[in-house]
């Protein structure tokens, strides 16, 4: 039986090779850009003012914050984030935070549809938007590989 067991093991692990020399060098770039291999802080903060900056809205402020793992009640392989959300742990997590002045209601759209349009995986975790001062506090997270 464990024979059998180690057969099918071998067989699943030459699928996922064939499967895997079928990636293109395009696709690997694509997804790279999705899940960069590092936490890319630079590159992250330059393309957020960039898309502020595009919309013709002011930045200012902006923070990046790399969470470390937190010991907890994560199972084996896998961190605590925040309540209730574990990550495997592979992957790390930037919390971004950011202050925007001249926005009105299209210009949270628009730059809520630029940041879901980006490459890179970002979630709003957080947005408030005061009207009568014109202004918007947004939190987000972006993810790396480790």
């Amino acid at each position: 039986m464990e024979s059998a067991d180690q057969e099918n093991y071998l067989e699943k692990l030459r699928e996922l090779k064939t499967i895997y020399g079928e990636v293109g060098a395009a696709d690997i770039e694509k997804i790279k850009k999705i899940l960069p291999e590092s936490s890319g802080e630079e590159q992250l903060l330059s393309q957020l003012e960039r898309i502020i900056l595009k919309n013709g809205l002011i930045l200012t402020s902006l923070r990046v914050e790399k969470k470390e793992e937190i010991k907890g009640r994560a199972g084996v392989g896998q961190e605590t984030v925040q309540q209730g959300e574990i990550l495997p742990k592979e992957i790390g997590k930037l919390k971004i935070a950011m202050d925007i002045v001249g926005t009105d209601y299209a210009g949270i759209k628009h730059i809520l549809r630029a940041l879901e349009n980006n490459l890179r995986i970002i979630d709003i975790v957080k947005l408030s938007f005061s009207p009568r001062e014109n202004k918007t506090s947004l939190e987000a997270a972006a993810y790396y590989l480790k």
